[in-house]
């Protein structure tokens, strides 16, 4: 593998990164927002019209801590795979009564969906895709840091 592209906001910060490798680039910055969505039958269209009780699934901490102060009442539980595959449960009624997912990775896949965005903090290096390289390799850093097409890299950090 030559290259590889993160969210940001997936990427640890507590753990130090793998030898020899580097972030080429990042593109500009998308929207920062969480987001709760609701199965697409539910009359249910905000966060406020939740029952207490209600489950709601996400894989972040951070947004579970922030939901816990904002509706103590909702039972909020961990919850990760692909974003088609958990709408995909979620419409179908098997597990959750929401889901929270970021805003931008909605729109990074073309997903047009009605959602809430949450009034909470935002993780940091969301909406941020960083492109992922070995230093060793200066002609995939330098192509990297050229920007996918209709993207501007806007960072190159070392990777000549």
């Amino acid at each position: 593998m030559d290259v590889a592209v993160h969210c940001l906001k997936d990427v640890p910060g507590d753990v130090p990164r793998p030898e020899g490798l580097v972030f080429a680039a990042y593109v500009e910055r998308d929207d920062t927002a969480d987001v709760v969505l609701f199965p697409m039958a539910s009359k249910v269209q905000c966060l406020a019209d939740l029952a207490p009780g209600a489950l709601v699934g996400t894989s972040a901490v951070r947004r579970r801590a922030q939901l816990g102060q904002v509706r103590p009442d909702l039972r909020v539980e961990y919850r990760r795979g692909n974003v088609n595959s958990r709408l995909g449960r979620l419409d179908a009624g098997e597990e959750f009564d929401a889901i929270v997912l970021a805003r931008a990775s909605l729109a990074r896949l073309g997903i047009e969906r009605a959602g809430e965005a949450l009034d909470i903090i935002p993780a940091v290096g969301a909406g941020v895709s960083a492109v992922d390289c070995r230093r060793a390799d200066p002609d995939i850093g330098s192509g990297a840091a050229a920007g996918p097409p209709g993207h501007a890299a806007v960072r190159e950090s070392g990777a000549r």
